[in-house]
């Protein structure tokens, strides 16, 4: 091998180095910083987003159907790769866990992988708001376009809502959600070991048993990955109702360490990002649009009152009118 081809090498790997160190540097602390080395975090669709009741337009049509979120699976690989703990499906194709429904365009999306977003206080976590409420973890469940695509990667490349994420949020009571202890137990191993370590599942995890009891709830809108390189490709499905874990299971989530920087992990929500003009669909009838329509049928029944009123006032001065012209022809 010349000097040449040699010095090309080198070059060469110096430059994918950089390109690596480029894409893991970005931080939760300096969010705005995103958009130099990933131009897409600045686009006009992005997320998370606050869901605002009065933005909602209903579409009681939307369902989500789920195939193999019933079965017990322990293919997963679970890893702490410095800004979430995320727990990738390593199974074969049959069992693979799925999302269809019309909410999806009867299209089946395969799960990729799921991971969280929490705070270091129960007030923060969640990156979806609803109506301005704040959750102290989510979970994202991201899948993709199974009937179209091989793999994620190719999804993700076709840049047109071939990939599906489910958010769920997770409030904390005092007793600790059995159904969760499979998660917490990793997160706890993971709360000690280096940064991109990764562990296989041991235990079944059944997925269903992380989603909320209420599936049928649901908002749904076009916005992008919460992370760089923030693709705009993404259709999010938000559970509208949370599940809940124990506070004791909270705290393991706490203690989950990023070795690079010797920090704990929390905190690692994406700020809110600006609706600009997209719609948000509602699969139900929200509270705030059932008062909406409470109001307005109140104020036509006002109007009919009113209306009502003016009539029979009307007849009286008519009435009251005839008489005196009576009394006035005879006198």
């Amino acid at each position: 091998m010349n000097n040449k081809v040699m010095q090309f090498i080198i070059i060469l790997i110096i430059l994918l180095n950089r390109k690596v160190d480029t894409f893991q540097k970005w931080t939760y602390d300096d969010q705005k910083a995103w958009s130099i080395d990933n131009k897409e975090c600045s686009d006009h669709y992005q997320s998370p987003i606050n869901i605002n009741p009065n933005d909602l337009i209903l579409n009681d049509s939307l369902k989500i159907e789920f195939h193999n979120y019933n079965q017990p699976s322990s293919n997963y690989r679970v890893t702490n790769h410095g800004h979430s703990v995320q727990f990738d499906y390593i199974g074969d194709s049959i069992m693979v866990p799925m999302i269809t429904g019309s909410a999806l365009n009867g299209k089946e999306f395969a799960l990729q992988q799921f991971h969280f977003h929490w705070g270091l206080e129960p007030k923060f976590g969640s990156e979806h708001r609803i109506d301005d409420h704040i959750y102290p973890i989510e979970m994202h469940l991201v899948h993709y376009n199974h009937d179209e695509y091989q793999s994620f990667s190719q999804a993700l490349q076709s840049r047109n809502e071939n990939v599906a994420v489910l958010a769920i949020f997770f409030d904390i009571q005092n007793k600790n959600n059995p159904d969760f202890d499979v998660i917490s137990e990793k997160i706890q191993h993971l709360q000690t070991t280096h940064t991109n370590y990764s562990i296989d599942l041991q235990d079944r995890l059944i997925l269903q048993f992380l989603l909320p009891k209420n599936i049928r709830n649901f908002y749904r809108y076009h916005g992008s990955f919460t992370t760089p390189p923030c693709t705009t490709n993404v259709t999010w499905l938000v559970m509208n109702q949370p599940n809940e874990i124990g506070f004791i299971q909270y705290e393991k989530f706490k203690n989950v360490i990023d070795h690079k920087s010797g920090k704990p992990i929390g905190n690692n929500y994406r700020q809110l990002q600006q609706l600009n003009g997209r719609k948000i669909e509602c699969s139900f009838q929200h509270h705030q649009q059932q008062q909406n329509n409470n109001n307005n049928n109140g104020d036509h029944s006002n109007k009919s009152i009113s209306m009502i009123i003016i009539l029979v006032l009307s007849i009286i001065d008519l009435l009251a009118f005839l008489t005196l012209s009576k009394f006035y022809m005879f006198k």
